[in-house]
């Protein structure tokens, strides 16, 4: 997989995942940026999810399967294409400083491995139930959503701490969340008109 020049860039070849563990899955590791223009690098790194790794898992709206972005991948940089979505979702979470380490589907199932592919779509449910955050991206356009976070806001302080037992509120709102998000991601109903970049503290 390495590259030959500047113009001529191998691409990407996945790493198979191993068939022994069950429960295997690829992590994407994004390299930091300190400019926002900088090329997107990342790895890939095989983990098991009975070890409960750390990481966020990113879930975001497809897009055109057709319009894609090259991103550096691997030690040696070589290219994989991914969705102008993804592109555009792993542009803005890289952090300046330091690796963030993420499961986005579209990166980390080889989508060119079908057997590969239904394996890991029977995961989704474990992997949206452990990673320490869930990022949700649904593009970068926010018209018409002027006003959401005063919402959200207000929606909060008709919770006052004093008054309600949070820890079993906030674990029911996870899970329902994360339960409704995974069968909408498993059934990938593509079609969400909503543009929006938020973070959910799962």
């Amino acid at each position: 997989m390495a590259t030959s020049n500047t113009n001529t860039l191998s691409t990407y070849i996945y790493t198979p995942l191993s068939p022994e563990a069950e429960d295997e899955i690829r992590l994407l590791h994004l390299k930091p940026a300190a400019n926002k223009d900088d090329p997107i690098k990342f790895t890939l790194h095989p983990a098991r999810l009975s070890d409960k790794p750390e990481y966020e898992a990113l879930s975001y709206t497809w897009g055109d399967p057709k319009d894609t972005r090259p991103v550096y991948c691997g030690g040696d940089g070589a290219i994989l294409n991914v969705t102008i979505s993804l592109f555009t979702a792993l542009k803005r979470l890289r952090l300046p400083d330091k690796t963030r380490v993420i499961w986005a589907d579209a990166a980390c199932i080889d989508q060119s491995n079908i057997p590969e592919k239904s394996i890991q779509v029977q995961l989704m449910g474990r992997i949206y139930s452990q990673p320490s955050r869930l990022l949700i991206w649904l593009g970068e356009d926010t018209s018409g959503l002027e006003g959401l976070h005063q919402c959200i806001a207000q929606g909060l302080k008709m919770l006052p701490p004093d008054e309600f037992d949070q820890d079993p509120l906030y674990e029911h709102a996870t899970r329902v969340v994360r339960d409704a998000w995974v069968s909408w991601h498993v059934s990938r109903l593509q079609d969400c008109s909503i543009s929006l970049c938020s973070l959910c503290s799962c």
